[in-house]
């Protein structure tokens, strides 16, 4: 058995374990203690997205969202994710209140603006600008601050090279 068969087996194992516990992703049941350089490369695969296949293809499906999606990652993801549930919770909180906000402020502003002009409201074309100014610019901060929670999570990731664990700690907690 060769070191890529190891790899996945470990893998899978992991896998099966979060199932068995009812997909909470406590770590009592899921996050047996493992060695470090283990613990390593299953972060280091949740966080590539490198699923393997196990037959089942909703059990599969059931993984993959369980891990990338927004709202569902928050209670069900891996806790050996890098990605971790207190991160997810925090970007979707940001990421709520942000787009409430310049909605609330760029309507009032359509408003004032369309008042001042005496001018009737284009739903088209306000609905351009708020997906421009709120809608596009929001979903490129997200996105950003995604890849950042990820890269801090990730072993020996870009920003573990650059700052090192400890600065990785505290990057993180500035994060948070």
């Amino acid at each position: 058995m060769g070191a890529g068969d190891s790899k996945n087996a470990l893998y899978r194992q992991t896998v099966e374990r979060w199932f068995a516990c009812g997909c909470c992703g406590c770590s009592a049941c899921c996050a047996e203690p493992l060695a470090s350089h283990e613990t390593d490369a299953i972060r280091q695969r949740l966080g590539d997205d490198d699923y393997y296949w196990s037959g089942d293809i909703w059990r599969d499906y059931t993984f993959h969202v369980a891990n990338s999606h927004p709202l569902f990652g928050i209670v069900a993801c891996h806790p050996l994710h890098p990605f971790t549930k207190f991160e997810r919770l925090c970007l979707e909180i940001l990421y709520w209140a942000a787009t409430l906000s310049f909605m609330i402020i760029f309507r009032e502003y359509l408003t004032l603006k369309h008042r001042e002009l005496h001018e009737d409201r284009s739903m088209f074309g306000d609905s351009l600008f708020i997906f421009t100014n709120v809608t596009f610019p929001l979903m490129v901060i997200q996105g950003f601050l995604r890849y950042l929670a990820m890269e801090s999570g990730r072993p020996n990731g870009c920003l573990e090279r650059c700052l090192g664990r400890c600065g990785i700690r505290i990057f993180q907690w500035g994060l948070t």
